[in-house]
């Protein structure tokens, strides 16, 4: 990689966080909720922290659901930070209590979908004017997850994710080690991202919408979900492929591209 071009074989990848961030200023969408799984030593978490410095963005490596609401609630309330990149769930549900777990995945659900109001437990109290919904952007190992995945879709929380997935070929591994080699990660810089100044709106015609049915029952099924979430991201991501050209209607071209990009929304491993 030179300078600030995507990791090796993970140009798609990158192009979907983008995506997914832009999401949060779609008006009147939910921002888009991704979840990255591949195997260890993969680049998954290398690539997020190319995002930790956008202004919008809360990237936390380790965090509890009363620490998180008392630290971060005013900049979620006004909007400062729109969403929550998890560059690895391994570390943060690791070592912790089922019940500590089972409470951070409770809040994730909330702030992902309905939406967090009101709240009242020991040493906190919250009450909003308006649900408080954030968007999820984390990664996990492939390990990790077929531990969890039961338990999450049990709670709904694998159905309110995104589900991307992927391993690394022996070509791009070693593209990766010469790139390593000739020490080019030095030249890595962070991602840069513009937002409009508002929430914008976007139009997505129903003809252009409905192409993507067929790609989210596809993907329902293999993840056993109806795909009614599935399918409104998949909407939200175009949206935000055309917010990231200064757009504010939905093409053919970004409905394809989203396409193309879903070839990897699963949970097949397809190699990089």
């Amino acid at each position: 990689m030179l300078g600030n071009e995507p990791l090796i074989g993970l140009e798609w990848l990158e192009s979907l966080v983008r995506y997914s961030i832009l999401s949060a200023y779609v008006k009147d969408e939910r921002p888009v909720n991704l979840l990255i799984v591949a195997d260890v030593e993969e680049g998954k978490t290398q690539l997020l922290l190319k995002f930790a410095e956008i202004p919008s963005v809360l990237y936390m490596t380790d965090f509890t659901r009363y620490g998180l609401q008392r630290d971060w609630l005013p900049k979620f309330r006004d909007n400062t930070k729109r969403i929550i990149i998890i560059p690895d769930f391994n570390q943060l549900i690791g070592g912790k209590t089922a019940v500590a777990t089972e409470g951070i995945i409770s809040f994730l659900n909330g702030v992902t979908e309905e939406g967090i109001r009101r709240i009242s437990t020991f040493g906190i109290s919250i009450d909003l004017d308006k649900p408080l919904k954030l968007g999820i952007v984390g990664a996990i190992s492939s390990k990790v997850f077929e531990d969890k995945r039961f338990r999450w879709r049990k709670s709904g929380f694998i159905s309110r994710m995104v589900p991307v997935s992927y391993s690394v070929s022996k070509n791009t591994a070693a593209q990766i080690i010469y790139y390593l080699v000739k020490k080019e990660y030095r030249r890595e810089k962070e991602a840069a991202l513009e937002f409009p100044k508002e929430d914008t709106e976007i139009t997505l015609d129903e003809k252009l919408a409905k192409r993507l049915i067929p790609l989210s029952q596809t993907i329902a099924k293999a993840v056993q979900t109806h795909g009614f979430r599935l399918q409104r991201q998949l909407q939200t991501l175009c949206m935000a492929k055309a917010l990231s050209e200064k757009r504010t209607v939905v093409t053919e071209e970004d409905v394809e591209e989203i396409k193309k990009l879903a070839s990897w929304v699963n949970l097949d491993y397809k190699p990089v």
